[in-house]
C-alpha cells in the first residue's frame, strides 16, 4: 500500500484541525416529577407521551408517589422539553444538574 506523501505535510500545515471545536458545557440532569398540580390525568398523558414504554399502570404508580425520579442522566434539552411538557398541564417538575 503506498504512502501519501503529502500526509504528514497536511498535518503540520495546519490544514486539519486535530480536534472539533469545544462545545459549550451543558450539564446533564436528574428529571423529578413533584407534583400533578391537581391535574393527574393530563400529568399521566404527559408521562405515557413523553415516556416510549409507559404503560397505564406505571403512570398512575408514579402519581400516586410523588415526588418520583422519572428520569436520570438526561440531556439539557430533553431535559427542559419535558420541564415545559409538564408545565403546559400545571404540572411541577425539578431539574437537578449532574456533574455541577
Amino acid at each position: 500500500m503506498p504512502v501519501d506523501e503529502d500526509f504528514d505535510d497536511d498535518l503540520t500545515m495546519g490544514r486539519f484541525e486535530p480536534f472539533p471545536p469545544q462545545m459549550p458545557y451543558r450539564p446533564n440532569y436528574i428529571v423529578y416529577l413533584e407534583s400533578t398540580g391537581g391535574n393527574r390525568i393530563a400529568t399521566m398523558k404527559v408521562l405515557r407521551e413523553l415516556g416510549h414504554h409507559v404503560v397505564l399502570e406505571d403512570s398512575k404508580y408514579i402519581v400516586d408517589h410523588l415526588p418520583y425520579k422519572i428520569g436520570d442522566n438526561v440531556i439539557a434539552e430533553i431535559a427542559h422539553r419535558a420541564k415545559d411538557e409538564f408545565e403546559k398541564v400545571g404540572a411541577q417538575v425539578k431539574l437537578v444538574p449532574i456533574g455541577e
